[in-house]
């Protein structure tokens, strides 16, 4: 067995596993999942409880309906999952080696170029699918409760082995053909939105404006066809996939014999993986292929597009263009960072410029879409659930680059070694926080001018009120600077880029999906439970970090239970007890303060006890305050989480014992 699995995947991935196996932040992943998953039991259990307990007949049906719901919820968070961890483990594993120069050892050994991808790749894919059936056992264990299709189980597990090639394909793809581990993590999230949800989006709209069901049925159909989400859809939902098999039936019927038109709609399910597979095994061929040549900034077939860029100017012109826009000042006030001079001068984050391009991308989506909706639904323009349409998934990409750029900042600089010279140098722990601050801002403010922009063209369209505009979009800015300082403390105490990027990440998946489950299964109780945990959180965590040597797990946690505390003391007075209500969970929820105040009726979200003009304010004030103390506990404590104090302190001592030595006086001879 190991001979074949040598022979099929080389030495890469023999190594690769051994090394996994040892890695503490896999180990951390396995509990961090388990944990996740049983969150998800609790509280889908502690939903139906109250229903067992009010039941006076036959609980037959009410089991099998618990059985469905709690494989339903289980699938979902595992294939959910997928699209947002498998970027975070695999678009690092070449590009990280060809940043560090370590890809060119490798290169000079007998391995291929298959062995070498296909270690890495296979290496990853074997551990998330290990990851994936520590829930197998659980959902077989439901079937005892009844209302699960035995066939849906064995469909949606192959549905979500698909989603993890189709992800893995695309992330080694990327992360061959690019310079750096930070553009391959962006390429692959962009390129995999564009697939999956703007260009079925598209479809979708384009065949909805002719008026036709044979047409609509026929994009529907290629959809499904080309994207992998459509076959996990359709095995979670019998009744859309016995559905589905009947219309094909129905169709095939009069071209072919009811014979083989049943046996066709029979394999159908297993037909919608055909494309998506041949996709993913083009693009890691690709990736084979190309991973000794140059990296290209295109995705691989407009590299002949960089004649037609001749109208630019020469190097040392543009350089020097780009260095007088540099020298002058932001808003009248002069730049003196060194650290923001660097990220005006060079794109330090970005250094093959796919964020810009991508910003660009997307003021040209949203324009595109916006014209194409003024053309087929004008009247929908004047509808606030546009606004929400646009505004959504554009602060969604906003805070998903302010979070890569954040958790990404200091230790990319440390594996490059730059960390080094700045911690040697001159600088001030408060310029290179906030030097750093700035250069983050500088490579994210084009999305972010696209979001004001957005604002004052429904504002002025009165599609929503200007003043719940406003308070939207202070909402989000407010938060992703908190998320930004978040990353930044994560990103300096970490060793390796996934994990200060999975920590990054956990800040806004904590508060916006974790907290609202925790309230869900608490309900009355939910208000108590974090004035009592929160500051037990904060405890501990404040121990961890203070006593024993921080890394990016401990910060992190740190980080959020202190924003619980805070927000839990700010937003207790919002609490009755009496009934169940969302209070105050709802009153730091920044994901539904930021759309609600979109809905030109948001007034009515809100009880008559808690009034929407408190709401936001106190809440912007939490924010403020949180943002403040994160920057000051990090120039605080700058020194102690680089190991600046104890450096400068061997360096004084060593000093100590040369100087004595030196400047001892010869000894004369009589």
């Amino acid at each position: 067995m190991h001979a074949i699995v040598a022979t099929l995947f080389g030495p890469i991935f023999a190594k690769e596993m051994v090394e996994m196996a040892r890695r503490k932040r896999y180990f951390f992943n396995r509990v961090f999942f388990g944990m996740v998953l049983l969150l998800a039991l609790l509280i889908v259990w502690t939903e139906f409880a109250r229903r067992f307990a009010n039941m006076s007949g036959s609980t037959v049906t009410l089991m099998a309906e618990f059985a469905a719901t709690q494989f339903l919820v289980l699938s979902w968070i595992q294939y959910l999952a997928v699209y947002l961890f498998v970027p975070l483990f695999l678009c690092g594993v070449v590009a990280s080696e060809r940043e560090e120069h370590s890809l060119e050892l490798v290169f000079t050994t007998d391995l291929t170029n298959r062995e070498i991808i296909l270690g890495k790749l296979m290496s990853r894919i074997c551990a998330l699918f290990l990851l994936i059936l520590t829930a197998l056992p659980v959902v077989s264990l439901m079937m005892l409760f009844g209302g699960i299709d035995p066939a849906a189980i064995p469909r949606t597990l192959m549905a979500t082995l698909l989603a993890i090639f189709y992800t893995a394909a695309h992330a080694i793809y990327f992360s061959a053909t690019t310079k750096s581990a930070l553009g391959a993590l962006v390429r692959t999230y962009w390129w995999m939105s564009l697939w999956l949800i703007v260009v079925p989006l598209l479809t979708f709209m384009l065949a909805h404006a002719t008026r036709s069901a044979t047409i609509e049925n026929a994009a529907m159909g290629a959809i499904a066809t080309v994207n992998p989400i459509a076959p996990f859809v359709l095995a979670q939902d019998v009744p859309s996939y016995d559905r589905f098999g009947r219309a094909l039936t129905t169709a095939l019927t009069g071209f072919v014999s009811p014979r083989t038109a049943s046996a066709v709609a029979r394999w159908y399910f297993w037909g919608l993986f055909v494309l998506p597979a041949l996709w993913s095994g083009f693009l890691v061929t690709r990736a084979v292929r190309r991973l000794r040549d140059e990296p290209s900034a295109a995705f691989g077939y407009l590299r002949s597009l960089k004649a037609l860029r001749r109208w630019r100017p020469a190097p040392l012109v543009h350089a020097h263009r780009q260095r007088r826009r540099a020298e002058r000042t932001w808003y009248g006030m002069p730049v003196h960072n060194p650290m923001w001079w660097r990220a005006r001068l060079a794109r330090i984050y970005d250094r093959e410029g796919h964020v810009g391009r991508i910003q660009w991308l997307a003021w040209e989506l949203v324009a595109f879409f916006f014209v194409l909706m003024a053309i087929l639904e004008p009247r929908e323009l004047k509808h606030d659930e546009t606004t929400i349409a646009f505004l959504a998934p554009t602060y969604g990409v906003f805070a998903a680059l302010t979070a890569i750029f954040a958790g990404s900042c200091f230790v990319g600089d440390r594996r490059r070694g730059i960390l080094e010279l700045i911690i040697t140098s001159a600088l001030t722990p408060r310029e290179i926080v906030d030097g750093t601050f700035m250069a983050i801002w500088q490579h994210l403010r084009r999305l972010y001018w696209l979001i004001l922009v957005m604002a004052v063209i429904f504002g002025v369209m009165t599609t929503t009120r200007p003043y719940g505009m406003v308070m939207s979009v202070i909402t989000a800015t407010l938060y992703c600077t908190l998320l930004t300082f978040h990353g930044m403390a994560c990103s300096l105490v970490a060793r390796t880029t996934p994990t200060a990027l999975v920590m990054t990440f956990a800040f806004p998946l904590f508060f916006i999906v974790g907290v609202p489950f925790g309230a869900i299964a608490l309900r009355e109780a939910h208000g108590p439970a974090l004035w009592i945990l929160s500051p037990c959180l904060l405890l501990v965590t404040w121990v961890l970090v203070t006593v024993r040597k921080p890394n990016a797990v401990t910060v992190g946690m740190f980080f959020m239970a202190f924003h619980l505390c805070l927000m839990s003391v700010l937003t207790c007075w919002t609490y009755t007890g009496k009934t169940w209500d969302a209070h105050p969970m709802q009153d730091f929820h920044s994901a539904f303060l930021s759309l609600i105040a979109l809905d030109n009726s948001f007034e009515n979200e809100f009880r008559d006890h808690v009034k929407w003009f408190l709401v936001y304010p106190i809440y912007w004030f939490g924010l403020v305050l949180n943002v403040l103390w994160a920057r000051w506990w990090l120039i605080r404590n700058f020194d102690r989480l680089v190991g600046r104090i104890r450096q400068r302190r061997e360096e004084q001592a060593a000093v100590v014992r040369i100087i004595p030595r030196e400047a001892a006086p010869a000894p004369v001879r009589v």
